[in-house]
């Protein structure tokens, strides 16, 4: 039998896509400095597949002949996922026109759905560290011995403490990083992602004029962007990353195949008709996030432990 209700299900459906949409648009805005360590790349099929191409071995005098070289490769495959999301609600609900009941849970998705992707995000750092995650050169993405060609051994996961000397150390690492031909990358880290256990420490570390008043040193740390990352939290209250973030390559991608569209899911007709005494309304999307070029970001403990609990 037809539900009794004002609004018809595409009057329904247009004030929760509002709703939603308005709340996505607010929680993005909320979460813009960690959702900012994310390169957002674009994705047409199931999975895509990045080179990472050698470097070439730069400008050279050119004496006679012009030398050719091979460049070394790598690849690093990211497999879109499906995600869902689904608002249900008693047919009563529109039966007794609770409108704004509906609306408020409309909201609640699209707040949800953002931070789903900053949840996805903390949980892939982690297990970039755990070995669950591998870089392009087959070692965790987060380890001591990285190498390609001519680089050497090189670490992303550094024993530093969140203080003058250790972030001196974690950034000089990470500026010091060579290519297969044994050249500097040029890597300029430039963010501090901290739990929020450490987010005074860094403030104090890179807002301060001076690092000790009885010797007035200045502070060579200041402008160092910070981003307080509360979902790491849940994981290690000791592990902070240091990122190279403003500029072409950044270490973690935003893989995006299909953007999110939402719709009634179990048939709600003109008259909203339904078999079901639940109402659902939802939509999918695909992406993936995943670590990939990881001379780009270094994780940093100051026990050299790196334990991670809940994954």
């Amino acid at each position: 039998m037809p539900i009794t209700g004002s609004l018809t299900p595409k009057q329904l459906a247009a004030g929760m896509n509002t709703k939603f949409n308005a709340a996505m648009q607010a929680r993005e805005q909320e979460l813009a400095k960690i959702l900012s360590i994310l390169d957002t790349v674009p994705s047409t099929k199931e999975s895509e597949t990045y080179p990472i191409l050698g470097e070439l071995p730069g400008v050279e005098e050119w004496i006679s002949k012009r030398t050719e070289y091979e460049l070394s490769e790598y690849y690093k495959t990211v497999a879109n996922r499906d995600w869902i999301v689904t608002i249900a609600f008693n047919k009563n609900t529109i039966d007794d026109e609770q409108y704004g009941a509906i609306m408020q849970r409309a909201m609640a998705a699209g707040r949800k759905f953002v931070q789903h992707k900053v949840e996805l995000l903390a949980l892939r750092l982690m297990q970039g560290i755990s070995g669950a995650i591998l870089a392009y050169d087959g070692q965790n993405f987060f380890d001591t011995d990285h190498s390609s060609g001519s680089s050497g051994a090189q670490s992303n996961k550094l024993t530093a403490t969140l203080d003058d000397d250790g972030l001196t150390t974690a950034m000089n690492a990470m500026k010091q990083l060579k290519d297969d031909q044994g050249k500097l990358m040029g890597i300029w880290p430039d963010t501090i992602v901290v739990p929020t256990a450490k987010s005074k420490s860094a403030r104090q570390l890179t807002e301060s004029l001076s690092l000790t008043d009885a010797t007035g040193l200045v502070n060579i740390h200041r402008g160092i962007e910070i981003i307080e990352f509360p979902w790491l939290d849940a994981y290690s209250e000791d592990i902070w990353f240091l990122m190279q973030l403003k500029t072409a390559y950044k270490a973690i991608i935003l893989q995006e195949r299909k953007a999110l569209k939402m719709g009634w899911i179990n048939g709600l007709t003109p008259d909203m008709v339904t078999e079901e005494k639940f109402v659902k309304y939802g939509g999918d999307a695909r992406y993936e996030i995943m670590p990939v070029f990881w001379p780009a970001a270094a994780a940093c403990d100051a026990s050299g432990s790196f334990s991670i609990t809940g994954l």
